[in-house]
């Protein structure tokens, strides 16, 4: 079965992260007999799903997770156009490396910074007040 080049690259580059993860061709081909929808395992599904929303790729025309037997699995689709011929990189593991760096400091942690024993005690601050108080 034919898939376009997009599809070859993005199984390189997730098949590199984690040469485990399996997909599928899926759905129908096109006039040209091309294959546009490639389905995910579902442990693939876990972490590539937020990857690939967060690249907004031009290559990629529609992004679905679908359950199967209660598993859900990732379906990616394709452009219809010369487009989805492209195969330069999808940038997988620039965008894992970025959700894998610290945490930014949680609002608690924030407010703590610079609060004084004076302030401590004062219940009325962050509390949202109604107009008639």
């Amino acid at each position: 079965m034919k898939i376009p080049r997009a599809a070859k690259q993005l199984v390189r580059e997730v098949q590199a992260v984690s040469a485990d993860a399996e997909y599928e061709v899926t759905g129908e081909p096109d006039g040209f007999g091309v294959h546009r929808e490639i389905t995910f395992d579902p442990g693939t599904t876990k972490w590539l799903t937020d990857v690939l929303k967060v690249s907004e790729d031009p290559r990629i025309s529609n992004l679905q997770v679908r359950s199967k037997a209660k598993k859900k699995r990732l379906a990616v689709c394709f452009v219809g156009s010369t487009l989805a011929d492209f195969t330069g990189s999808f940038a997988i593991s620039d965008i894992l490396s970025v959700f894998d760096e610290p945490d930014e400091p949680s609002s608690d942690d924030l407010n703590s910074v610079g609060e004084s024993s004076d302030d401590a005690g004062d219940s009325s601050r962050g509390k949202r007040r109604s107009v008639d108080d």
